[in-house]
């Protein structure tokens, strides 16, 4: 039987660590697109291929709006949107830690890299303590990912 643990998580977006994470799933990474296709032809014979576009990443970051990490990401999404020649393309690395019951630690990291904003940050007001009101949403898209277990 093994006993695991999460130890203290580190996400940087373009060399900067963030912190100000609001509620619940505060980082989530998904993947839209598959990484092979596979089919069967006549005689027994199977085809394989591999889908570049499965190693697109959609990352999903929850943040306490109107904190210094909003600020800094509606900054990079205010140069995108208004096509200013200082945005770059965003890189994000996002680092899962984990602890043993023999005190090792491991980590997965998934690193991505070209990122584009894909929509805004909603918002809105609610009278019933919804918590929502006070978190920005970012989705940011990396046409490249990779993960890395150590």
């Amino acid at each position: 039987m093994t006993e695991v643990y999460t130890a203290e998580d580190v996400s940087v977006i373009n060399d900067r660590i963030m912190s100000d994470y609001a509620k619940g799933d505060v980082i989530a990474i998904s993947y839209e697109n598959n990484l092979s296709n596979q089919g069967n032809g006549k005689n027994g014979n199977s085809l394989a291929a591999h889908i570049e576009d499965g190693q697109i990443a959609l990352v999903t970051l929850r943040l306490i709006m109107n904190s210094p990490d909003d600020k800094f990401l509606n900054t990079i999404f205010q140069q995108w949107q208004s096509h200013d020649s200082a945005f770059k393309p965003i890189t994000g690395s996002f680092t899962k830690n984990t602890v043993n019951e023999q005190n090792q630690r491991a980590s997965s990291s998934v690193e991505c890299s070209f990122g584009f904003p894909v929509k805004r940050v909603e918002q809105k007001e609610n009278t019933d303590g919804d918590l929502e009101q006070v978190t920005a949403v970012y989705s940011i898209r990396f046409s490249r990912s990779k993960r890395v277990i150590s």
